[in-house]
């Protein structure tokens, strides 16, 4: 199997899929706020929430199989954060874009744990008794 194959398209997969999740659930949680008029104090964790997530859910998805969930995890966490961050950022015409290092941090490290979550839990069962 050629690298990219085993190693890219995974990552590809998992940040297209993270960024997909987090568009249906932030849409989701737009009306439930509109709804429910929520205040602006509620909005932002529960955002961080649909991010981590949809980041969990995606390696859960993308990392079926392989190895190097962490390695892959990461960069595909931190690669979601950049293309999310420009999508939100486009869809707000880049009004009020800030870069958030905290955000940054947040997202890279639920996809190293979700790559690993999702590279262990998906092993074959010989692989898990050695």
């Amino acid at each position: 199997m050629s690298f990219a194959k085993k190693q890219i398209f995974p990552i590809v997969k998992m940040v297209l899929l993270a960024v997909l999740f987090t568009l249906v659930f932030v849409l989701i949680f737009a009306m439930i706020t509109r709804w429910a008029s929520l205040d602006n104090k509620v909005v932002v964790p529960v955002t961080y929430a649909l991010k981590v997530l949809s980041i969990l859910l995606a390696c859960l998805i993308a990392f079926k199989r392989g190895d190097n969930g962490l390695i892959k995890g990461l960069i595909g966490g931190m690669l979601y954060f950049f293309i999310s961050y420009l999508l939100f950022a486009a869809l707000n015409n880049f009004v009020d874009a800030k870069f958030n290092f905290i955000d940054l941090i947040c997202l890279t490290v639920s996809g190293g744990i979700g790559g690993i979550i999702a590279v262990n839990l998906f092993k074959p069962k010989e692989a898990k008794q050695n």
